[in-house]
């Protein structure tokens, strides 16, 4: 086909698609999607996302109208737009309940911009439809990245299997990690941390325990200053995540000790609503939380106590030792 018969035919399908979505308006999806998640979702640090088919096929619509507006129309002749109706990656998940999992990520493009991001998705088989799956959450990742296998978090006498699904940037000037850390109770999945645009960004599970790095950020390198945020000589943070579950007479944890060293950070995760934080000792310092950033920081060598009091006194407290020795 010569070229102008090509452009002829691209300019007549832009033509038709403008007047087929002429009368679309996308608020009322949009509001429909916000009301849903709304009823469903606490945005609180510690949220329940139960997302039904209605919802999670909204956003895939959505992700499919948005990439075949006119304007994201391909100008290289003879190519098609990309439409997301295939994951680009898809790892099976071990939830420990007995049924089949799955875990999708999806390329999109939110309304109003450019950019492609990650929806992941988990499946969990429905009892309803033959071979059937449902989607029980879903989240956007942060722009760019390729997404990895899940990584279980495992310890001793838990309740709920807790997964972290991640993506990871490896562009040399934009290196990112964007992670979720997660539960499941048998029936719906709850998000305990979330973090995007983590700097250079690693993660490692040891006994159940989180480990986070990131490079440094520029305002907390303070090298002169030796305890205070950011004095890792390596130019890197530590983060520690002790994740934690509320049983029926006690609180769940995967070790009593822990050991720091100076300049790290610490936060325990779990059902946050329900327990109080005691803090004995000033080796380790309470910081001002905002979101999902770190509870504490091992300030000096020494010794702590952390105590975590469920607000249900029929179940018994827990206590962390927190040994915490200089770079």
């Amino acid at each position: 086909m010569r070229d102008k018969e090509l452009d002829a035919k691209l300019e007549q399908a832009r033509t038709e698609a403008a007047k087929f979505f002429a009368g679309w308006s996308f608020t009322p999806l949009r509001e429909k999607v916000h009301r849903q998640l709304k009823s469903t979702v606490s945005f609180n640090r510690r949220r329940r996302l139960q997302i039904g088919p209605l919802v999670a096929a909204a956003l895939l619509l959505a992700a499919v109208f948005v990439l075949r507006q006119p304007g994201y129309l391909p100008s290289t002749p003879g190519r098609l737009c990309s439409i997301p109706d295939r994951p680009i990656a898809q790892y099976t998940l071990d939830l420990k309940d007995g049924s089949e999992h799955w875990l999708s990520f999806f390329r999109i493009v939110q309304p109003n911009r450019q950019d492609q991001r990650l929806l992941a998705v988990i499946w969990g088989q429905d009892t309803k439809q033959p071979q059937g799956y449902s989607p029980l959450y879903s989240s956007v990742l942060g722009v760019g990245g390729s997404p990895g296998p899940a990584l279980p978090v495992e310890f001793p006498g838990s309740r709920e299997p807790w997964v972290l699904i991640l993506s990871q940037n490896q562009d040399l000037n934009k290196p990112y990690l964007h992670y979720r850390a997660l539960g499941f109770d048998g029936t719906q999945v709850t998000t305990y941390w979330e973090q995007d645009y983590v700097p250079a960004g690693r993660l490692e599970v040891h006994s159940g325990l989180i480990v986070e790095w990131r490079q440094a950020r520029s305002e907390f390198k303070n090298l002169d200053r030796p305890g205070q945020p950011g004095s890792d000589k390596s130019d890197k943070e530590v983060h520690f995540l002790v994740p934690y579950q509320l049983g029926p007479d006690k609180v769940i944890a995967p070790t009593e000790l822990l050991q720091l060293k100076t300049g790290q950070y610490i936060s325990f995760i779990g059902n946050e609503g329900e327990i109080r934080t005691v803090v004995e000792g000033t080796a380790l310092q309470r910081l001002a939380q905002e979101g999902n950033s770190p509870q504490f920081f091992a300030a000096h060598s020494g010794k702590s106590i952390v105590l975590l009091q469920p607000k249900d006194t029929a179940i018994n407290w827990h206590r962390f030792i927190v040994q915490i020795k200089d770079q």
